[in-house]
């Protein structure tokens, strides 16, 4: 079992372990959820088995995205200083020993620019929930993962969406679309 102290970073879907590591990928969520009920587990908090009671951690956080880049057609948005997502980490194991994460960031706020300096701000929120029947999150049940926001001009008028859904079922079918016009392109 993993006892790692990990940090969880859902914007960029980030895992930054103990040693720093940084992987760049959408499994990095799975690695956080694991890491952090592996360190539960670490930390002497029985996690499994049908005797052991429900196990629950919550926490609050702030990600700073600053310099986060988001591309709409062919204009290119950066976040501006103090743009910031707030989230919600939430983490069971439960009597039966099945292990369940969820996470969710609203913007608080985002305010964008665009390469003339035309301000936009950014509203919506994005979810991610996940079940695995052991506690390094080797074994997902079901993933899925939600993001919906909506980029604005100054005076209120759409310039276009963030889309997008993941899902992993449990007989091991993937999928992921995207129905908005515009997309995380990198940055900070």
């Amino acid at each position: 079992m993993r006892t790692s102290r990990a940090c969880f970073d859902k914007r960029s879907y980030e895992v930054i372990d103990a040693r720093g590591t940084r992987p760049t990928t959408r499994r990095g969520k799975v690695a956080a959820a694991a890491a952090s009920i592996s360190a539960l587990a670490a930390a002497g908090i029985a996690l499994a088995g049908p005797a052991a009671a429900a196990e629950t951690l919550n926490y609050h956080y702030q990600t700073d995205v600053s310099g986060a880049t988001i591309a709409c057609g062919a204009t290119q948005l950066t976040a501006t200083a103090g743009s910031a997502l707030a989230g919600v980490f939430h983490e069971n194991a439960d009597s039966r020993g099945e292990y369940h994460v969820t996470d969710t960031e609203t913007p608080s706020p985002i305010t964008l620019t665009d390469d003339i300096g035309n301000t936009y701000s950014m509203y919506g929120a994005d979810w991610f929930g996940g079940t695995f029947i052991d506690p390094d999150g080797n074994e997902p049940v079901v993933l899925t993962s939600t993001d919906e926001f909506s980029i604005t001009n100054a005076t209120g008028g759409l310039l276009g969406k963030i889309s997008a859904m993941v899902h992993l079922s449990p007989n091991g079918k993937f999928f992921a679309v995207s129905f908005g016009q515009c997309s995380l392109s990198g940055g900070s």
